[in-house]
């Protein structure tokens, strides 16, 4: 099962993408971060390690009222995007919670 959860802060938003089993192990998870301004440097995130609590199967329940706690950690890398180059890399954590409607 796809699962993208999105939350928009108005000027900028968080996206979380992860793919499950039918025993709900995560298979694939991705986040990523933008805002609405011009930045001098791009992120590309890397996760290395995910936490997620469901209060229950979706693939084997029905979908109605499903929840999850989300938990990350990981490296985003900072790339410059304009004429003076750099890279740097600073860990990362989020913590969030998502919500089926």
């Amino acid at each position: 099962m796809k699962i993208r959860c999105i939350y928009n802060r108005g000027y900028g938003g968080e996206v979380i993408e992860m793919e499950i089993d039918n025993k709900s192990k995560i298979n694939y998870i991705s986040y990523k971060y933008n805002d609405d301004t011009v930045g001098e440097a791009n992120e590309v995130y890397e996760i290395t390690s995910s936490k997620i609590i469901f209060n229950k199967n979706p693939l084997i329940q029905n979908q109605n009222n499903f929840k999850g706690a989300i938990e990350l950690k990981g490296v985003v890398e900072l790339k410059s995007v304009n004429m003076f180059e750099f890279s740097k890399k600073e860990k990362f954590h989020f913590k969030g919670y998502m919500i089926c409607e």
